[in-house]
């Protein structure tokens, strides 16, 4: 099982030897991996108020010593693949940082390894990127990435706010909207207008541009 983990002094607990860390969001924020009865343990610890700690709806215990036996099937799973080079940045959450290539053995890898979530966004906003778009259920990533670019100084909260509503705009226009083409198929126009309506609902003063 796998629980969110959050504390209120920025340091994390002392964790049980068979609970590891798999994921690394923020400075108070941690993902934990573990057998199902220690991370309910875990839970129920937390109800003491030193940390909070909140079951996920994962299915295994992943970046755990609980996937070594799965790293052998995968391995063999990936056989004949190849790779090719990424054209655009790509910031890997494996070692946190930019990464030029990917191979099987860097995926076999990011099975079993933490995820080093902060450590790749900190490289991003270094590497001048500022607007970050969350795919996915809920938008939980998207406010620790508001709380780690504010902690690093590299952008204030009006120009954050400015990004995350451009951000939002682009992923509104939808292949329901565009067919195939998506994205490509924006007009000046149609961004604009949905810009001033996210930046009316949200009462945020933008750039435009």
């Amino acid at each position: 099982k796998m629980a969110a983990l959050l504390t209120k002094s920025g340091t994390s607990p002392t964790l049980p030897s068979h609970i590891e860390i798999a994921a690394y969001n923020a400075s108070d924020q941690w993902v934990v991996s573990g057998p199902p009865q220690a991370i309910e343990s875990l839970i129920t610890e937390s109800e003491a108020g030193e940390f909070i700690a909140k079951p996920l709806a994962i299915p295994c215990a992943a970046h755990s010593a609980l996937m070594e036996p799965a790293l052998p099937v995968f391995s063999h799973a990936l056989e004949g693949f190849t790779w090719g080079t990424p054209k655009k940045p790509w910031f890997s959450t494996l070692y946190g940082k930019e990464l030029k290539r990917v191979d099987n053995d860097y995926l076999v890898q990011q099975l079993r390894s933490p995820v080093l979530f902060s450590d790749a966004i900190k490289s991003a906003l270094d590497a001048k990127f500022t607007h970050f778009i969350e795919l996915g259920g809920s938008a939980i990533l998207s406010a620790v990435v508001q709380k780690i670019a504010q902690g690093a100084g590299k952008i204030s909260l009006a120009e954050l706010r400015s990004a995350l509503i451009h951000a939002t705009v682009s992923a509104s226009f939808t292949l329901q909207d565009f067919g195939t083409k998506g994205l490509e198929a924006m007009t000046a126009e149609a961004y604009q207008q949905r810009l001033s309506h996210y930046a009316t609902l949200s009462g945020t003063s933008i750039d435009a541009s």
